[in-house]
């Protein structure tokens, strides 16, 4: 009997055990499925304290990369009106004001908070937005399609938190003593080096120079000299690419192409090591991040052209037989096509850098008309530039008379014509004059009238100049290339 009830005791501790585990776990599940309220500026500021701690936490952890750390993080990022804010995409950026918003809400007075309405005052009052008491730090009422009726902290608000933390970083926390986040933040690393690496420097390293630590500004040069020194060492190698497969043919030479590939991907590693490695803030971070992604749209640029131009060769090459022929219209067709790719890459890397593109697009349709009748004269000499090309009238290297003037033709560009006349000098004709000129092209003519005047001495006699005549008569008749000798002499 005894025994049967100690089994039974056994029993049912096991069953209390396992309901607690169970409800311990649905409300560790529960927490990480939160989602944050932002029906009021009560809720928002609520949960933006409860995920910011979590995301504080992991960031101090270095477990920033768990799925628990990056839910906490996104649901803070849906407290904060981030649109105005350059570079948002960046977890550094983002990083940095949350650390700052944090900072600035732990020093206010908690009275403060807890005067923030709830969603029975926003209702009764119709608040549109709510802001604290002598500051600029505003929750305010969304309007857009995705986020209507949403209580954010609002972009000026987010754009200024620097500010505001310099104004409130001697005042005392509203709650227990704790170190400042935001320091800690600008001496640390980011997820990709460990922050006991960086503890392991002597202090020297750790102190501010500016806006950086000292450290930073070192690991910032020594990528900047990697770069310059792998970049140049990326051209090397593609000249010397095309100088060992040069007589391989013209698909063979890849040399800048190749290159510029090596380019690109080596400033995407750099951008990769300052963003999530070093982790630069402030300004010294938008002006590196804007450096690089100019210098990877110049050099995607040149690689999208060079890509271009080597498949329009390409194209001209086989069809040709491996013949060097003229191949002006589609090498324009190809940078053309890949001016437009270019403009549409720009537009993309506006909207990276956090700036809004709708006044871009917006100007395009009022300005367009404007710079349209600007440059006329320039679109009338491209059009009749790919005119020339498309009738095939002319070609490079042939020999032509347009107006009074004999030349032969050495390019036809976008905007112009360039013609080398029989006294070696070069003249530049725009292309919208030279398409209505009347153009004969010598080169084409299938047959050649020859006719000269053959002036003889008086003492030639009357039987020399009959033997002259039957002689030249003779050599006409010999030659392969001569027709009608009808009237060949008279």
């Amino acid at each position: 009997m005894l025994k049967t009830s100690h089994h039974l005791c056994r029993f049912w501790l096991c069953i209390v055990g396992l309901c607690f585990s169970l409800l311990s776990f649905g409300t560790n599940a529960s927490d990480a499925i939160k989602l944050a309220d932002t029906s009021s500026p009560s809720a928002t500021l609520s949960s933006f304290m409860h995920a910011s701690e979590q995301v504080i936490q992991h960031w101090r952890d270095e477990t920033l990369h768990l799925p628990a750390a990056q839910h906490a993080y996104f649901q803070v990022i849906r407290t904060m009106d981030l649109s105005q804010l350059p570079n948002r995409s960046r977890t550094v950026v983002v990083m940095e004001r949350i650390l700052l918003l944090r900072e600035i809400l732990d020093r206010i007075d908690l009275q403060e908070h807890q005067r923030a309405p709830d969603a029975e005052q926003v209702k009764q009052k119709e608040l549109d937005m709510w802001r604290f008491a002598n500051t600029d730090i505003v929750l305010a009422k969304q309007n857009t399609a995705d986020n209507a009726g949403q209580f954010l902290f609002s972009s000026s608000t987010v754009q200024n938190l620097p500010r505001w933390y310099r104004i409130l970083a001697d005042y005392s926390y509203n709650t227990d003593v704790r170190p400042d986040y935001y320091q800690e933040f600008l001496l640390s690393p980011g997820p990709l080096f460990s922050k006991s690496l960086i503890e392991s420097f002597p202090n020297m390293f750790k102190e501010m120079y500016g806006p950086l630590p000292l450290w930073q500004w070192l690991a910032l040069l020594g990528v900047l000299s990697i770069c310059k020194v792998l970049i140049s060492f990326s051209f090397y190698l593609g000249e010397r690419w095309d100088e060992k497969w040069q007589d391989r043919g013209m698909s063979w030479r890849t040399g800048r192409i190749l290159s510029l590939v090596g380019v690109v991907l080596l400033l995407l590693l750099a951008s990769y090591v300052i963003d999530d490695g070093i982790w630069v803030t402030g300004g010294v971070y938008q002006f590196f991040s804007i450096s690089f992604l100019l210098a990877q749209f110049f050099f995607l640029s040149w690689l999208i052209m060079a890509i271009f131009n080597y498949f329009a060769k390409i194209y001209v090459y086989n069809k040709h037989q491996g013949k060097h022929v003229d191949s002006s219209l589609i090498i324009v067709l190809a940078r053309i096509f890949g001016g437009m790719t270019i403009a549409i890459l720009g537009v993309y890397v506006v909207g990276y850098m956090g700036f809004s593109i709708s006044p871009i697009v917006a100007g395009l349709g009022v300005g367009g008309l404007a710079v349209a009748l600007a440059i006329r004269p320039v679109l009338e000499n491209v059009i009749n530039g790919l005119t020339l090309y498309a009738d095939g009238g002319i070609r490079i290297g042939e020999l032509c008379r347009y107006g009074d003037k004999l030349g032969t033709i050495e390019s036809i560009g976008l905007r112009s014509t360039r013609i080398r006349t029989l006294e070696r000098s070069l003249i530049t004709v725009p292309n919208s004059e030279f398409a209505n000129m009347e153009i004969d092209n010598l080169e084409r003519r299938d047959k050649r009238r020859m006719e000269h005047i053959l002036r003889l001495r008086s003492e030639v006699s009357l039987d020399q100049l009959k033997v002259l005549i039957v002689n030249i008569r003779r050599l006409l008749l010999q030659h392969p290339h001569t027709l009608n000798l009808k009237r060949a002499l008279h």
